[in-house]
């Protein structure tokens, strides 16, 4: 009897070391395959905007800056990109999983089930406004950053005209301090992504808590 439980606790982990093997191979053929097309499409739209602008004529350089032009084809580019990627990717498997664990959970017990969905709206509450004030610091950010381009550009542009006029600390000190400017967003951002996933564990980790000892 006993090497019976042995045998069919071995046979039982060597089972889930292939599951969990498989689940490592096809997530890293997943993620390998959509990341690498969307740095794929990345390069093709950024191959686009260079090329569109190329097209242009000099009066749109004159009203848009050449930071904010660069910003666009960039950062703006590169979002498209995170959106293309990871976030359909993690947009299908999460709908994959909560179809597939809440009919299981539904079938195990309904009553506990509800009670574990009941976080679910105050947690949808909670990611959507910091969502919102990290999506307008992101922005905040972005612009920042473009001034700081077009500072850098100006600068190099009209070196000459700086050394002959003697302007070279006061484009210094001009840099300087949308340098500052910019840290001091990206430090503003940095904290409300750090509190994110704070402010959602208090009400998701009780309830997992509880109900695990419910559950046994």
């Amino acid at each position: 009897m006993k090497a019976t439980v042995v045998w069919c606790a071995g046979l039982l982990g060597v089972v889930y070391l292939v599951f969990a093997l498989l689940k490592g191979l096809f997530l890293f053929l997943m993620r390998q395959t959509i990341i690498v097309v969307s740095r794929l499409i990345e390069f093709d739209l950024k191959n686009r905007i260079y090329t569109h602008y190329q097209q242009l004529d000099r009066g749109f350089y004159k009203r848009n800056s050449t930071g904010d032009l660069m910003n666009r084809i960039s950062e703006d580019v590169g979002k498209v990109r995170m959106y293309l990627g990871p976030a359909v990717m993690y947009t299908s498997n999460l709908m994959v999983l909560f179809v597939m664990c809440i009919g299981f959970m539904l079938n195990v017990n309904v009553e506990l089930t509800l009670w574990t969905l009941a976080p679910l709206p105050i947690m949808s509450l909670i990611i959507y406004r910091v969502s919102d004030v990290m999506n307008r610091r992101s922005m905040a950010v972005q612009k920042q950053q473009s001034r700081l381009s077009t500072l850098a550009q100006e600068s190099f542009s009209g070196i000459r005209v700086l050394k002959s006029y003697a302007k070279e600390p006061m484009a210094v000190e001009r840099f300087a301090e949308a340098a500052a400017d910019y840290r001091k967003r990206s430090m503003d951002q940095a904290k409300v992504d750090a509190l994110f996933m704070p402010s959602i564990m208090p009400v998701d980790r009780p309830e997992h808590g509880g109900h695990y000892f419910r559950w046994r």
